[in-house]
């Protein structure tokens, strides 16, 4: 979530059964034929934290999670080096316990994971952003240093402790390696996509990763070894889409020669392309928008246990006091195959995305505290299958 940064209107038309696709409850079930029809709203998962990815790591689903100082459990109370510091942290997504807080990230901000199953390396990228520290310190809006590139953080095998190849062992996520990508410029959101060659896909075939930079920029990436620490290159003669699209925090899926992107502000868009210059918006807009179901508390990440010590009752008991804009939606990271199979009797899917004021203060007896969620929707139907879906006429769609 970015407060202070301007942001669009819309809302949303409810005229069809995919156009429901994040309002309805879980009575529907696995038989139902259309695939969008099963993506439901669980609820929340945390307050008052900020930008969360979901990813898959040796069969365990795990919450990124970049945390700034308004949030109650920031670690600071608990380690003095986090003072005055955004961070991220990882969490078992299921349980909510947490993993690791990783100091290599205190002072940046914006931190997405991008697991590369090809390669069994996980990376992180972000942007030298103190998300505690707006206008502050030589930085300007959200705590972002003038000039700035990209920075990655690639996981650091240790072969007892730490091991991607033994997956006996649970990965500790404590040792990185951080480093600036030449030759790129932050802004805000960055996000890595894996890149799987298509007929359909008309950018370059040897490309194997792409980058996308907050608002629209993309840059591409050919490395063999899979190195992503350099060899980016920006992709030319790229394109914003139009309409008075959002345009702030994306997120970059490549999935079936088509690369899908959500968008965000007041309410979050899905659009794709397969050669950056031409857009497709989906047929179902907005993709999300403020619901009473946000107020909902989802079984996950440990939050029924938690929600009382996170302020949240009075946010349960009056989503529209606070949950006025939907944003920053990310889905989940899982592996090659949990991406392109069409089958509708596949393992939950999970879509996680921001609902709050957008650094406005809520409505009493709201507080800044509790200016924000985090909150979470699930369908059993692979990642393709709900894109795809979403690009289908209503028409088609229930046929």
């Amino acid at each position: 979530m970015k407060p202070n940064k301007p942001q669009h209107a819309g809302c949303w038309q409810s005229l069809a059964v995919l156009i429901n696709i994040l309002l309805l409850s879980c009575c529907f079930g696995p038989s139902e034929s259309s695939t969008a029809s099963l993506m439901r709203i669980e609820g929340s998962i945390e307050v008052n934290t900020f930008e969360n990815s979901l990813f898959e790591w040796h069969g365990t689903l795990y919450l990124l999670e970049n945390i700034a100082c308004l949030y109650s459990q920031h670690a600071s109370k608990w380690f003095p080096a986090y003072a005055n510091s955004s961070y991220v942290r990882i969490r078992d997504f299921h349980t909510g316990t947490i993993v690791a807080n990783i100091s290599s990230t205190i002072g940046y901000g914006f931190i997405t994971p991008f697991p590369d199953y090809q390669q069994e390396q996980l990376w992180l990228f972000g942007s030298n952003c103190n998300r505690c520290q707006a206008h502050q310190n030589h930085r300007g809006i959200q705590g972002c240093m003038e000039q700035r590139g990209i920075v990655a953080w690639k996981l650091i095998m240790d072969s007892k402790k730490n091991s991607n190849r033994d997956r006996s062992t649970a990965p500790l996520f404590r040792h990185w390696k951080r480093q600036e990508i030449p030759n790129t410029r932050a802004t805000y959101n960055v996000q890595v996509t894996a890149v799987k060659s298509s007929p359909m896909d008309t950018t370059q075939q040897s490309t194997k990763h792409v980058m996308m930079a907050e608002p629209f920029v993309f840059y591409s990436n050919n490395n063999e070894d899979g190195n992503l620490f350099q060899g980016w290159s920006v992709i030319p003669n790229t394109t914003k889409p139009e309409g008075g699209i959002p345009i702030g925090g994306p997120c970059i899926r490549h999935v079936n020669g088509y690369y899908y992107v959500f968008t965000g502000g007041h309410h979050v868009e899905l659009l794709r392309t397969n050669n950056f210059q031409q857009w497709e918006l989906s047929h179902h807009r907005p993709f999300l928008q403020p619901s009473h179901r946000d107020a909902l508390v989802a079984p996950y990440n440990g939050f029924p246990a938690a929600q009382e010590s996170r302020q949240f009752p009075p946010m349960h008991q009056d989503w529209t006091k606070w949950d006025w804009n939907s944003n920053d939606a990310d889905i989940a990271y899982y592996n090659d195959s949990s991406i392109s199979d069409l089958n509708n009797n596949h393992k939950p899917t999970f879509l996680v995305w921001g609902a709050g004021t957008q650094g406005r203060q809520p409505k009493p007896p709201l507080t800044v505290e509790t200016q924000c969620a985090n909150v979470v929707a699930v369908t059993n139907v692979s990642i393709r299958a709900l894109f795809e879906a979403q690009f289908k006429s209503a028409s088609a769609s229930a046929t």
